[in-house]
């Protein structure tokens, strides 16, 4: 009944999606997947997107991951403000070990959010900065270590006068590494704008969390000249 379900209706999509979803449920997950990876092709637009993300969670179900990272690769490719393709994609690149991909795609949406025609930027910069929290822990799965330090930096620079944020990023360079990069970071930032005492501010406190306090103080006293 179910293959001639689909004979007949070919590309109907609730008769794809719920024919493959009854095979699943059977257990016939070869079957399941292929009534999926027939229809991707014949299909258009929306309905193309929701059946590839279906078979793509299907092939993780499946362990199918490298199959499923790249179909979701090439949505993303078609489409990379969509932040829930792209949560699906690195999702998978954890599962993979695929850092470069990860990071490759992570960019390419936090550029593309940018350059949307969203009206509210607050809420446009605060998706960007929960993607960007939610990353850190991606890139710490991979051992990307670096790229997870850059993304503190980041969300220290959104709000330099949060301390909890800047301790966050202490705290784990402390475990995972990238101190020098933290530290190198602001060192120069604090030098190209040395008028701003924020970034002083901030490179006191890493001073401080590392037990460098005559740094620390150095640069509290910086920072009370450019702002007193």
């Amino acid at each position: 009944m179910l293959a001639n379900l689909v004979k007949q209706f070919p590309t109907n999509f609730g008769v794809l999606t719920e024919t493959s979803d009854f095979y699943w449920r059977l257990g016939f997950e070869n079957e399941a997947v292929a009534v999926l990876q027939n229809s991707v092709p014949k299909s258009r637009g929306a309905y193309r997107t929701a059946l590839a993300r279906k078979l793509s969670e299907r092939l993780v179900q499946t362990n199918q991951l490298n199959s499923a990272e790249q179909i979701l690769a090439k949505l993303h490719d078609e489409n990379p403000a969509d932040a829930d393709i792209f949560h699906e994609l690195a999702n998978v690149c954890v599962r993979t070990n695929n850092a470069d991909l990860m990071r490759k795609a992570f960019a390419e949406t936090v550029k593309a959010l940018r350059e949307s025609d969203v009206k509210d930027r607050r809420e446009l910069d605060d998706q960007i900065a929960d993607l960007r929290v939610a990353m850190i822990t991606a890139f710490t799965r991979t051992k990307d270590y670096c790229s997870a330090v850059e993304q503190h930096i980041e969300i220290i620079n959104r709000e330099p006068e949060n301390e909890e944020l800047t301790e966050n990023a202490v705290r784990y360079v402390r475990r995972y590494g990238g101190a020098d990069v933290l530290l190198d970071y602001y060192l120069k930032l604090s030098a190209e704008a040395f008028k701003n005492y924020r970034w002083n501010v901030v490179l006191a406190r890493i001073y401080e969390a590392n037990g460098d306090f005559e740094n620390a103080v150095r640069n509290y006293r910086t920072a009370i000249v450019n702002q007193p």
